[in-house]
């Protein structure tokens, strides 16, 4: 049930005193509703009433979107009416089904062009040529959207999955994808080449993520891990 201003108030800071018993006889509490946004979730907009949802999206710290181009909290939540949000999230899906469309054509007409020139001038086989600067390639938006999550605290834990999402979506939706659009032959021997470096990448995670921590060395290890694929890629192509 969608809460209004003073339930809001009320079970927020409930929650930060440990439990609503604790409220009951006592004087009001001197909280105004900017000093209790100041420490709430963004999350917590889908509990308020539509007609609190944009100054809270707008005054809530958790809720910036720091250096992002487009505020989609502030369109969905400001710019249509409350009545309307069905409609906002419709175009929000019909805006990512495009962005989708331009990566495909951005791929299609300029980069696997160019990485076919460079690996032809520089005289590199599809192998190493696919292991090295396609995968710079695919692994440029990773690499910067991982360090975006890294540098603020509030979404340092997507960082790790979102790693992890985007390889299994490579591995099954888009390897799935292009089967259905085009039917191909996987070579037995590179394909089992590339799953042990893969399972090898994703064992050295999961222990770093038992352990809770992580230690130059190990971050060492990755990148000697890749250096090390990439030279028995070389080598088996040669």
């Amino acid at each position: 049930m969608p809460l209004n201003t003073e339930q809001w108030i009320v079970t927020s800071t409930s929650k930060s005193q440990g439990s609503a018993e604790f409220l009951i006889g006592m004087e009001p509490l001197n909280y105004s509703f900017n000093s209790v946004q100041n420490k709430a979730d963004c999350q917590e907009v889908g509990k308020l009433d539509a007609s609190l949802r944009c100054n809270f999206t707008r005054t809530t710290p958790d809720c910036s979107v720091g250096d992002g181009y487009i505020n989609y909290l502030d369109g969905a939540f400001c710019s249509f009416l409350p009545s309307l949000f069905p409609l906002a999230i419709f175009l929000y899906t019909l805006w990512l089904l495009y962005l989708f469309i331009i990566l495909a054509v951005t791929a299609e007409k300029f980069f696997c062009p160019n990485l076919s020139a460079i690996s032809r001038i520089l005289r590199l086989s599809h192998n190493v040529a696919g292991v090295t600067f396609l995968a710079f390639g695919n692994g440029a938006p990773d690499v910067f959207s991982a360090v975006a999550a890294f540098s603020d605290s509030r979404t340092a834990g997507l960082a790790i999955g979102a790693l992890f999402g985007a390889g299994v979506f490579v591995t099954t939706v888009v390897a799935g994808g292009i089967t259905i659009v085009k039917p191909f032959t996987a070579a037995s021997r590179p394909f089992l080449r590339d799953i042990v470096f893969y399972i090898s990448a994703i064992f050295l995670t999961f222990f770093i993520l038992y352990q809770g921590f992580v230690t130059l060395a190990e971050a060492l290890v990755y990148l000697l891990l890749y250096l090390v694929y990439v030279f028995v890629v070389v080598i088996s192509t040669a």
